[in-house]
This record gives structure tokens, C-alpha cells and sequence, in this order.
């Protein structure tokens, strides 16, 4: 069963402009896109699996949320995802802006 789409194009674009902004060196939007591109899949392989995904911009609840399901993810995502989770709000509110 094939990842929800609109969920697919969405993180692709996020990604693409991820890329542009890291080359630019604008590093805040940079690690803010890759933030929500890491949210998007995981949600979409939530949503793949039951229909439904927690609403939390927290990295680390959406892979508790997958391995809650039986999934094991590696334990270096749990490091990645709770080092990217902060930059969600640091890139949308003043003081944290790129």
C-alpha cells in the first residue's frame, strides 16, 4: 500500500525547498522545511497504517506512535527527530526567523 500522495508531494516540495535554502545558506528555514518534511512522512505512514495520525509537531511522539503499532524504528531516529522537533517553532516565531 503506497504512501498517502498529497502527503508524498507536499514533503517533496518541502524537501526541494529545503535544499535551495541550504545551499543560500538561510540554515533556519533550511532545518525548518526539513523538520516538516520528516513530519509529513511520518504522518502519512500514520495515516497509511490507521487512518489517522496524532496532532503533534513532535518527531519523537509520531515515532512512539509507529512503534506503539508494532514497528521498530532505529534507536538514532529517536536523536535525530528530538534534535529537529525545536526548529518547528524557532523558524515560525519572532525571534527564531530565518
Amino acid at each position: 500500500m503506497p504512501l498517502p500522495s498529497e502527503w508524498v508531494e507536499k514533503a517533496k516540495v518541502l524537501f526541494s525547498d529545503a535544499r535551495r535554502h541550504l545551499e543560500e545558506g538561510r540554515y533556519r528555514l533550511t532545518c525548518f522545511e526539513t523538520q516538516q518534511v520528516a513530519e509529513l512522512y511520518l504522518k502519512a505512514l500514520l495515516v497509511m497504517l490507521t487512518g489517522t495520525y496524532p496532532f503533534t509537531h513532535d518527531l519523537v511522539e509520531l515515532i512512539e506512535a509507529l512503534r506503539d503499532l508494532g514497528l521498530r524504528p532505529p534507536e538514532e531516529l529517536y536523536t535525530y527527530a528530538d534534535a529537529l522537533t525545536p526548529h518547528y517553532a524557532m523558524a515560525r516565531y519572532p525571534g527564531g526567523s530565518p
